[in-house]
Order: C-alpha cells, then sequence, then structure tokens
C-alpha cells in the first residue's frame, strides 16, 4: 500500500484515504485539530463537494473566532460526490473543485485577515511531474496557513507522501527523518535553527525549502552539513497571493511571468491584484497591494534582493488608512 501521511505514530496509506473519502462523515470549518489526516479528510471532502471552506488559523483564540460570527456547517447533509475507485480519481477531481477557500490569519496587523483562495491560486506553485510520487515530504507547517496547504497540494497532486513534523521535538524530526527516508522539507528558518547543533547528517535529504522568515547564509551553511546531499531553496509566500518568488539560498529574483505585476517602492514589495486571492480586508492603491515585506538590494540592476525584514506594526497600520482615505 502506498504511503500518504504518517502523524503521531499512524500511519496512513492513500488506500486508507480512498476508503475515508468514499465512506465518511464530515464537517466545516476546520480549524484547532489534533489529527492531521481527519483534517485533510475534512478538507478534501470540501473541496470534493464544491463547498465553501473556513480554515481558521490555530493561533486564533475562541473570542477572536466568535467575534469572526463563523457558524459551523455540516456538510454530510449536503455532499453530492461519487465514490471513487481509485485515488487518481480523485485528485482529478480536486483539481477541478469550484470550492472557496477562506483563510483567517492573525496577522501583524491585529483584526485576523480573511483571504478567499481557489484550488488555482492555492497550486499555482506546484510541480507536477510522475517522478515526484516517490518523494517523501516532512510537514513542517501549521495545516492552515497558506506554507502548509502548498506542502499538501504538492504532496496530494502527485500523490507522493508526507510526514508530520510539525510542532514535533528535534529528536522526533530526526528520528521521523531516519526511520522514513523524509526527502524534501520546506520549513521555517526557526524549525531549521532547532535542529541545530549539528550532530549527525541524513543523507535522505536532498531538497530543503525555506520560508517565511529571514535567513542567512550561515544557517545554510549549518543545516547543509545535517543534510549533505540537499540542494537549498528559498521561497517567499503570503497568505494573500500564496508562492511567488524563489531563490538559491538568500538572494531573490522576480520571476519574468510576474514582472509587471510587481513593484518595489521604498523597498517594499507591491503586488497586483491579480496575484491576489479576493478579500475586502485587502486595500489597495492604484489596483497594488502594499505587503509590508521590505527588501535589501544585493545587485539592483540584475534585479537581486534579499528580504530583510516586515514594517513594523503601526507603520503598516498607517499605510493602510492613507490608502483607505486615498480611495473613499
Amino acid at each position: 500500500m502506498k504511503l500518504f501521511l504518517v502523524d503521531n505514530d499512524k500511519v496512513y496509506s492513500y488506500d486508507d484515504l480512498l476508503r475515508d473519502i468514499n465512506h465518511r462523515s464530515y464537517y466545516c470549518p476546520l480549524y484547532k485539530t489534533d489529527n492531521l489526516y481527519e483534517y485533510f479528510l475534512n478538507f478534501l471532502a470540501g473541496l470534493l463537494s464544491d463547498q465553501s471552506l473556513t480554515l481558521i488559523d490555530s493561533d486564533i483564540n475562541e473570542n477572536e473566532i466568535n467575534a469572526l460570527e463563523i457558524n459551523e456547517v455540516n456538510i454530510k447533509e449536503n455532499i453530492n460526490k461519487p465514490d471513487f475507485d481509485k485515488i487518481e480519481e480523485v485528485v482529478g477531481k480536486v483539481e477541478k473543485s469550484l470550492s472557496e477557500i477562506s483563510i483567517f490569519t492573525s496577522g501583524t496587523t491585529g483584526q485576523p485577515k480573511n483571504v478567499q483562495h481557489t484550488i488555482a491560486t492555492l497550486t499555482r506553485s506546484v510541480r507536477i511531474n510522475q517522478e515526484y510520487s516517490k518523494q517523501i515530504w516532512a510537514f513542517a507547517y501549521n495545516p492552515t496557513h497558506m506554507a502548509g496547504l502548498q506542502v499538501f497540494f504538492q504532496v496530494f497532486l502527485n500523490t507522493s507522501a508526507m510526514v508530520n513534523v510539525f510542532n514535533q521535538t528535534r529528536q522526533n524530526v530526526y528520528d521521523l527523518t531516519e526511520k522514513y527516508a523524509i526527502d524534501h522539507i520546506s520549513a521555517t528558518p526557526t524549525f531549521y535553527r532547532l535542529l541545530l547543533p549539528v550532530e549527525k547528517t541524513y543523507p535522505s535529504v536532498v531538497r530543503v525549502t525555506f520560508g517565511g522568515e529571514k535567513s542567512d547564509k550561515k544557517l545554510y551553511d549549518s543545516i547543509l552539513k545535517i543534510f549533505p546531499n540537499a540542494k537549498i531553496n528559498n521561497i517567499y509566500a503570503s497568505t494573500e497571493a500564496g508562492s511567488l518568488f524563489y531563490a538559491k539560498e538568500e538572494y531573490f529574483i522576480i520571476p519574468t511571468s510576474i514582472k509587471e505585476k510587481v513593484k518595489i517602492i521604498d523597498n517594499e514589495i507591491l503586488l497586483h491584484k491579480s496575484l491576489l486571492g479576493k478579500s475586502e480586508n485587502l486595500l489597495l492603491d492604484d489596483e497594488f497591494y502594499y505587503t509590508g515585506d521590505l527588501i535589501e538590494w544585493h545587485n539592483q540592476e540584475d534585479g537581486l534582493f534579499r528580504f530583510e525584514s516586515r514594517k513594523n506594526e503601526l507603520t503598516h497600520i498607517a499605510v493602510r488608512t492613507k490608502i483607505k482615505v486615498k480611495n473613499q
């Protein structure tokens, strides 16, 4: 049986997933679950029935959730899906899902932000190839976050495997990497720093991706000592737009395909509305969104830069307020 997910010492195959998708009931919205397998069952069931789904960041407290006035929906009464014979049929149906997926995050600017995505925007960066079906990914992100969803889709759409290492101890991460021969890891620099100091090498890992925070060459060099066969990528993604920029180590360049849709003003990244999910909370200035992410030029002539920091909360609120007043 082909491996789908290892979660809390339990091993789930794609046969398990197929069986449970065909025969179980599911509930939405989805948040604060301790069982990653159940979470993704709910998620897939909603996508298969073209339901609107709400994924609430587990960092949001109960008072904030109540303020959002989101009512739990029992979608088993509305679900309309066929029985599937093969997991590949499930994958094909998910790719064509008409669901709108709302993601709430507790960002640095205070009130939780709601952004609506489609399968197209969530899977923009997914690479699909038959050879990827053999990959085994470490799942190191919160599953309600954009980064977690993108790792899930990279795995699921290629029917590859993942091992849950989110919020695991350093030793558990190492033990799971060795036991299941994990070969791909995508995580924050904070996650990688928790793996230090270097004590042992894990040659099964061939790709390491950094995302979500500022990182540096010193950390890359340390991680390469732990995973000596790995190549390092760096990724820029946001809740509003998904994955957009990639880099070898720390220096990014704006891809030609979206060059006209990205601006850098006063060292801040601005994104055109066509790159964003839908949200009433995204204030635009001449159709561009101020992300609050600040860069430092390495070589402006060649377009090479690295992410330096985020604008502090008060500065970012001030900019948003200014845009709101201008648009009124």
